[in-house]
Parts: C-alpha cells; sequence; structure tokens
C-alpha cells in the first residue's frame, strides 16, 4: 500500500514533490533525479541525492497536495505512516474512544494499524494555491 501525503506541482509537463515557499513567494520543486540539473535545478548542500528549483506559480500547470484516506469500521480516516508504522487518526470523540484510538490532543485521535485491518484505501487530490 503506498501511503502518499504532500504537495505536488506539474512543471513543464512532469509531476514534482514541492511546497510553497511564502518568504520568497516561489514554489520549491524536488527531485531526486540528477539528470534535472539540466532543467534548472541545483543539487541540495547537505542532502547530496534531493534537487531543488524554485519557481514562481504562474510557471506550474498545476499544483495540489495529495493525502491518503481509508475506510476503517465504516468512517473515512487519514491515513499516515510514522517509522515505519501505519497510523490512522480521526476527530470524532465516540468513535475512537469505542475503537481504540488513543487521544493525542483536542480533535486528534490516532490509532496504530495492520494494513488488513483497513476497508479501502484510496488517494484524495485537492487543488491548492488558487489552482
Amino acid at each position: 500500500m503506498d501511503i502518499i501525503q504532500g504537495g505536488f506541482a506539474i512543471y513543464k509537463g512532469k509531476e514534482y514533490e514541492g511546497y510553497y515557499h511564502f518568504e520568497l513567494e516561489k514554489y520549491v520543486l524536488k527531485s531526486y533525479d540528477p539528470n534535472d540539473v539540466h532543467h534548472g535545478f541545483h543539487q541540495h548542500k547537505e542532502l547530496k541525492s534531493l534537487y531543488k528549483k524554485y519557481v514562481d506559480l504562474e510557471e506550474l500547470d498545476d499544483v495540489y497536495e495529495i493525502s491518503t484516506v481509508a475506510l476503517y469500521k465504516g468512517k473515512e480516516i487519514a491515513v499516515r505512516k510514522f517509522k515505519g508504522e501505519i497510523i490512522i487518526s480521526h476527530g470524532d470523540r465516540d468513535y475512537c474512544k469505542e475503537n481504540g484510538f488513543t487521544y493525542i490532543d483536542r480533535g486528534y485521535w490516532q490509532k496504530e494499524v495492520k494494513e488488513d485491518e483497513l476497508e479501502k484505501v484510496w488517494h484524495e487530490k485537492r487543488g491548492i494555491l488558487g489552482f
């Protein structure tokens, strides 16, 4: 099961991971392909396998976030991985207490589960930054 979470952008027809840098008002594209240096990417100073490029939003074809969602005991819940473990989270106190979730913070409960406990898993894509 692929658990995907984060920001992405389409730049010159190719999908990149990325994020918006509010201070610079630029979108930061991230790549692990050394050939992207031929497209204006620069190698990260410390993490040599990472390449970055700062672009204006107008240069992007699309910008979006992808998150992984699952059906667990009849409810749609958020899914993420932490240290190799599958963590599900939800905000419904009664549902979470009834299903063995641990209280983390106001409106946030989580539980570690096995992949086969999830009834259905899918990815949701949501446009961001006006896209």
